[in-house]
């Protein structure tokens, strides 16, 4: 309070909050398979730097590739989908110019795992789609009846339920984007984390129930710790009692006059 305004130092608010380009784990995790995951044919998959079409004993799926970040200095190299050092750090990195950059937010099947669509656009005028299983059980059925209005069918359909359900909160069912029952309950787990209480413990007596010894290099701090000041607390009583007094001699004298 004394000293002037100019000497004041202000230090500007720290924004902590992760910037667009920033990706959390949960998005970090759902990149790196989701899309394989949800690839039901070869062209789908080969769409995405991080999914390989593979054929094991006969059966074709779309599998996930090693990521990059995994790989030694040899096998990154030599891989036709990574890159070494092209940060000058020394990394392995995604190829980001063969199938595109793998973690663009808008497109096809990365959409799923931001659910940052502000709303359901029916009919998605980007037109854009994943040939997921729904996608090719729709096109397998139009098989029997190869026509044009069935395939554009499945494509309007596969729209539809990318554009819905890359909303937060929804979910493509019978061709009706609706509220997702499940999202509300997974909401509320993730809001309200369980706080589990410390288990009965003691670092002073080794006999006890529960001992844990201190960690190397241990002491018991003493910045904040609380004595009983007997000088301070015999200046307050007096200061009370002072005041008491005065107070019953002012009553005293107010009311003999």
């Amino acid at each position: 309070m004394l000293a002037p305004k100019d000497d004041h130092k202000h230090t500007p608010v720290q924004n902590n909050r992760p910037s667009s380009k920033e990706l959390t784990e949960d998005e970090l995790t759902c990149l790196k398979d989701k899309a394989c995951n949800l690839s039901a044919s070869k062209d789908e998959c080969n769409t995405y730097s991080r999914c390989n079409w593979t054929t094991t004993d006969g059966k074709e799926e779309c599998s996930i590739r090693t990521p990059c970040e995994d790989l030694d200095v040899y096998d990154c190299v030599k891989s036709d989908y990574c890159d070494f050092n092209v940060d000058g750090k020394g990394t392995c990195t995604y190829k980001t110019n063969v199938k595109g950059e793998i973690f663009n937010e808008d497109a096809k099947a990365n959409r799923y795992c931001f659910k940052n669509n502000p709303e359901y656009i029916e009919d998605d005028p980007k037109g854009e789609y994943v040939e997921d299983s729904d996608y090719k059980k729709c096109t397998v059925a139009c098989g029997s009846n190869p026509t044009e209005v069935c395939s554009e069918n499945c494509k309007k359909d596969a729209i539809n339920r990318l554009s819905c359900n890359t909303v937060e909160g929804m979910k493509y069912e019978n061709r009706i984007c609706r509220k997702d029952k499940l999202y509300k309950m997974s909401s509320i787990k993730k809001t309200n984390p369980k706080c589990l209480k410390v288990a009965q413990h003691s670092h002073n007596n080794p006999n006890e129930a529960g001992y844990i010894p201190h960690t190397p290099g241990y002491r018991t701090p003493h910045t904040f710790k609380i004595n009983d000041d007997q000088k301070l607390r015999f200046i307050f009583n007096s200061f009370l009692i002072l005041f008491i007094i005065l107070l019953n001699a002012g009553i005293i004298k107010l009311f003999k006059n």
